[in-house]
């Protein structure tokens, strides 16, 4: 899912293009129980393919203009998605790690969307593939095949108002938009696959261990584990990735400040033309290799840090951006 967050005191979900909902009541985080670290599994061989993401990772080449325009019923929808502002931030730069590939499209009216998840079967969870198999509208409308050795899941939006369920002729335009999605994917044959890559033993961080010190420089005095807002991370692309140890999330806050904590192993620094689109300024941050700041999150100021390849962006409310860089360096110091 991506999202965008308002300001906690709105405490609204704002959807983008959206996959699934967000829940109402304040989100608990995780609690893993180790350190990062990244390993080449004893399994992984000379000979395992190296990564590879589906369409060298440009999303320009999934659709052509007309597929966007019948998929989506939107004249010229354009590309959209993996802002470092929304929730969860920078997401597909975590599936192209394992070769996975996030792609969406939207019209002016962010009723009408496209949203195309593409991972090697092989990393799906049974549980999320029986889940997902079939046509459903709970709050967005989604698919999921394998074609080939890539399992694709496509999302577009109900024709139906939310009050009601939809007609025989609503369900059929449902339908046919993701048909028409599924055969523009199964025409580009080999272009579609991508690669895991070796098998790569990967361990969350803990949040327990990140609690007291990023706590203590975010000054949240009276801590509860989780973040008053009804947008979080979830969804089947999160769920895939944290099952593989790619992603995690850590939250606590008081009822002056809160702060959230984002892990992505591996994802490495942001992309220039990422970096560009949310004005972010390089700044320092102790420990980090390279550390950014963004300004344009609604709740408050963000830090993307850097360390040992591995991507965290710590933001929240509440709280100066002098304190958002001492909770960074808390995270890196406990975390690397």
């Amino acid at each position: 899912m991506i999202t965008l967050r308002r300001a906690p005191a709105a405490l609204a979900v704002a959807i983008v293009l959206g996959a699934l909902a967000g829940c109402a009541q304040p989100a608990p985080a995780s609690t893993p129980t180790a350190a990062p670290s990244s390993s080449p599994s004893p399994s992984a061989s000379a000979t395992v393919a190296p990564v590879r993401v589906p369409f060298d990772g440009d999303c320009a080449q999934v659709f052509t203009d007309d597929d966007l325009v019948t998929i989506t019923g939107a004249e010229a929808p354009t590309l959209s998605g993996g802002s470092l502002n929304v929730i969860p931030p920078g997401l597909p730069a975590s599936a192209a790690v394992v070769g996975g590939l996030e792609c969406g499209w939207r019209g002016e009216n962010l009723a009408a969307y496209v949203w195309v998840t593409l991972f090697p079967a092989s990393l799906v969870p049974a549980e999320i593939a029986q889940e997902l198999a079939d046509e459903s509208c709970p709050v967005s409308c989604h698919r999921s095949e394998v074609i080939a050795d890539t399992w694709a899941l496509v999302t577009v939006p109900p024709v139906h108002p939310p009050e009601r369920e939809p007609t025989a002729e609503e369900s059929a335009i449902v339908q046919g938009r993701l048909d028409a999605a599924f055969e523009a994917l199964r025409a580009h044959g080999a272009a579609l696959a991508g690669s895991p890559g070796p098998a790569v033993e990967r361990v969350l961080p803990a949040c327990d261990t990140l609690a007291g010190p990023v706590q203590q420089a975010a000054g949240v005095s009276a801590p509860v584990s989780g973040y008053p807002s009804d947008v979080y991370p979830e969804g089947p692309t999160w769920e895939i990735l944290r099952s593989h140890g790619l992603v995690e999330w850590c939250a606590w806050y008081d009822a002056a400040a809160g702060v959230e904590v984002f892990w992505q192993a591996d994802a490495g620094p942001p992309s220039d033309d990422a970096l560009a689109q949310v004005g972010a300024e390089l700044t320092e941050v102790p420990g980090a290799d390279v550390a950014y700041t963004l300004t344009g999150r609604a709740d408050g100021p963000a830090v993307v840090v850097v360390g040992d390849s591995h991507r965290w962006t710590v933001g929240g409310y509440g709280m100066s951006l002098d304190a958002v860089r001492a909770a960074a360096a808390a995270v890196l110091a406990q975390g690397r």
